[in-house]
């Protein structure tokens, strides 16, 4: 997948105008990190509120993408759900493993990708949570990122 194309960027722009708060996190929060490596999707983590639920679908209607099946959604618990952008897809998702939605937003870290600022799960939190998650792949990528992590110190 393209690391950040135009459509991810303006989708992103178009949370941040809506004061959505959104971390990137998974593979390619790995990749900016340093530990370059395929993935096939983009993962945004979303703050797990109603507030910035109501935020969210504004957004993605905003977007053009038919928020209708949300109406009664409790943005407050756990979710996770697929957006499709040509030939990959987004996942928005409110809750993971070994790290809480507080933690992820006090930490997160900015890049600044095609002059946009975009929050990145801080390595530490990614750590952690590609510990927790314990596949193959997480666990090779926290593996890598602690390296990473110790030779910046």
């Amino acid at each position: 997948m393209d690391l950040f194309s135009d459509e991810l960027l303006k989708l992103i722009q178009t949370f941040q105008k809506n004061d959505v708060e959104t971390v990137l996190v998974g593979g390619m929060a790995v990749t900016l990190h340093g530990y370059h490596r395929f993935t096939e999707d983009v993962d945004l983590f979303f703050y797990p509120s109603n507030e910035n639920g109501i935020k969210l679908i504004k957004a993605l209607n905003e977007f053009g993408y038919d928020t209708s099946e949300f109406n009664e959604t409790d943005f407050s618990q756990a979710l996770h759900f697929r957006l499709y952008e040509k030939d990959s897809y987004i996942d928005l998702l409110n809750a993971t493993v070994g790290v809480t939605p507080d933690e992820i937003f006090a930490s997160a870290t900015s890049f600044f990708i095609q002059g946009i600022s975009i929050k990145v799960i801080h390595i530490n939190q990614l750590i952690q949570n590609k510990i927790a998650l314990n596949t193959s792949k997480d666990t090779a990528d926290a593996e890598a990122l602690q390296k990473i992590k110790a030779r910046r110190q």
